[in-house]
């Protein structure tokens, strides 16, 4: 019998744009402060990632790193909105 997947599981195997990657990436590197456990090789390749990244953003970062999570997440929700 095949297991039925949740929408977060069906949402992970949907391919993300290397745009979005790129944003989240340097997002990364331009908020380093925000993201001080993360081992520099870590790669950055799912929506989850790009998820934790909004989230790290919010919590640790400063005021323009709050306007940076919400431009990544804008992005995020356009996204699925267009492949829903």
């Amino acid at each position: 019998m095949i297991a039925s997947q949740t929408s977060s599981e069906k949402a992970e195997q949907r391919t993300v744009p290397d745009s979005l990657l790129e944003k989240g990436r340097s997002l990364i590197v331009e908020h380093s402060d925000c993201f001080w456990y993360f081992h520099p090789d870590a790669r950055i390749e799912t929506w989850n990632d790009l998820r934790l990244i909004v989230k790290k953003l919010r919590q640790h970062g400063n005021r323009n790193a709050w306007y940076a999570a919400q431009d990544l997440n804008q992005c995020l929700l356009q996204y699925s909105k267009k492949r829903s």
